[in-house]
């Protein structure tokens, strides 16, 4: 079962991202921007993920810019790039590579990367750069179900027939549908899967309104995006990385409640607790 079918737009919003994100029609880019690579996959350790993206700062991540408090050790890593703001990329494009298991996505606006104890559990691409309609989204959408497909994954979940009249009917918390899931790598129980979301439908934070305080009016055309979401099936990975959480925790603190920071998992990636057997994290 997918997690809230999928946490992008819920993962941005957790982050404190309250501005419209993408270009409002007919808005032109002053100059051209560039557009970042990440690359990553599930389990990945944060401080492995900064060696391996040398492009990203890992500093804004690790501790608050503004109060100078360190982030908790369950949090997600966010980047955004908001449409016509000359000091941020165009995009951000997700590259998920594991050893020969290697799939780029297109570039989107928004990329989020839940952790725990520093350790990936769900990664989240939103995209295209800007909403499309329904066509062009069901177009881009297959065309990263082929990228799957080439992959050599195996298909767990199929819904090509998806129409415009029907559209999201079922859905609940906005207007959805999934296109597919797929066995990432191969490698059950990980997971890839795709989302069609409409635009006009998301809530008005974090990503919505088009103009900060003005909603998408009732008469706008419906127009659409993709979230892909990368993670593992049930509660297998949460429950062993909690487990973990808690056993440094303990081991610091005297208890599970009290957090400590990604910078301590930065600092210390490797630390394990007596006789630990962990099938994700070794």
């Amino acid at each position: 079962m997918l997690r809230k079918i999928l946490i992008g737009i819920g993962a941005v919003a957790a982050a404190g991202i309250a501005f419209a994100i993408w270009r409002v029609p007919g808005q032109d880019s002053a100059m051209a921007r560039p557009i970042i690579t990440i690359t990553t996959h599930i389990a990945q350790h944060t401080s492995t993920f900064f060696a391996e993206n040398p492009q990203i700062d890992p500093q804004p991540h690790i501790r608050s810019e503004a109060s100078g408090a360190y982030y908790s050790d369950v949090n997600l890593i966010s980047f955004v790039a908001h449409a016509g703001r000359q000091n941020e990329p165009e995009g951000y494009a997700l590259r998920y590579r594991k050893g020969d298991c290697d799939v780029s996505l297109p570039t989107g606006r928004a990329i989020a990367l839940d952790y725990t104890a520093g350790f990936f559990k769900y990664l989240t691409s939103t995209l295209p750069l800007d909403p499309l309609s329904f066509d062009n989204v069901m177009e881009l959408a297959q065309e990263i179900a082929d990228s799957f497909d080439a992959a050599g994954w195996k298909r767990s979940r199929y819904n090509p027939e998806i129409s415009q009249e029907t559209f999201g009917e079922r859905s609940v918390g906005g207007r959805f549908e999934i296109l597919g899931q797929w066995v990432l790598c191969n490698e059950d129980p990980f997971y890839a899967a795709i989302k069609v979301q409409d635009f006009n439908s998301l809530p008005t934070a974090p990503m919505v309104p088009l103009v900060p305080g003005r909603s998408p009016s009732d008469d706008q055309p419906d127009r659409y995006l993709i979230e892909v979401q990368f993670g593992v099936k049930g509660l297998s990975l949460d429950n062993e990385l909690t487990e973990l959480r808690d056993a440094r925790r303990l081991a610091v603190n005297g208890d599970k409640t009290t957090a400590l920071t990604l910078n301590d998992w930065m600092d210390d990636p490797s630390w394990r607790p007596d006789g630990w057997q962990g099938k994700f994290v070794k």
